[in-house]
């Protein structure tokens, strides 16, 4: 389990003796972002675990780490980077579709979703914008996280100003490009 602290300009790792059961959590290790990032507030990681991102409001933009052991944060090192401050100064948070060719960018400052495709998988150098947002300004001021189902054809948001998790249908998902292929037809289809 990761978390990301803010506080400490971390991302801290715990193992779980028992799979997703928080009660059996220790503390393992953790690893500084602040060469990188000061205000560290989103993370993902490709599929292996071999690449980890963070996203963070002081550098406004997305850092990539790699791993040479699968979500052992001992084994991190920097990459690079991609600013996302074209489009939002306070990214959020940070996600990828299964093969990680697009990344969504929550952004605080226009309370919107961005998408960036990259023509080479989990790779930031290959990122560019892929001029697509979604304005989540009708249901809250204050998004902070978000999150697909499998396929795509589902996606929800973490509001800070509601204290609620807002869930929206991508009716353009497709089998061969999941999460959300066309921001542009989501639509809202309840707050819980």
């Amino acid at each position: 389990m990761f978390v990301v602290g803010g506080a400490g300009q971390d991302i801290n790792e715990y193992g779980l003796s028992s799979a997703f059961d928080i009660s059996s959590a220790s503390y393992t290790r953790n690893f500084s972002t602040s060469a990188q990032e000061t205000a560290p507030n989103g993370l993902a990681f490709n599929t292996d675990g071999t690449k980890m991102f963070v996203s963070g409001g002081s550098g406004q933009d997305v850092n990539e780490y790699s791993l040479s052991t699968g979500f052992d944060l001992s084994s991190v090192t920097f990459t690079q980077n991609f600013s996302v401050s074209s489009q939002d100064t306070l990214p959020r948070e940070v996600t990828f579709n299964s093969d990680g060719t697009k990344m969504y960018i929550v952004g605080s400052t226009n309370d919107s979703v961005f998408q960036y495709n990259l023509t080479t998988g989990f790779d930031l150098s290959t990122a560019s914008y892929a001029n697509i947002s979604f304005s989540l300004s009708s249901q809250d001021t204050s998004p902070e996280g978000i999150a697909f189902n499998s396929s795509g054809t589902k996606m929800y948001i973490v509001g800070d100003a509601n204290d609620s998790v807002y869930q929206y249908s991508t009716t353009a998902a497709s089998t061969t490009v999941v999460a959300g292929k066309a921001l542009s037809t989501t639509k809202l289809l309840l707050k819980g």
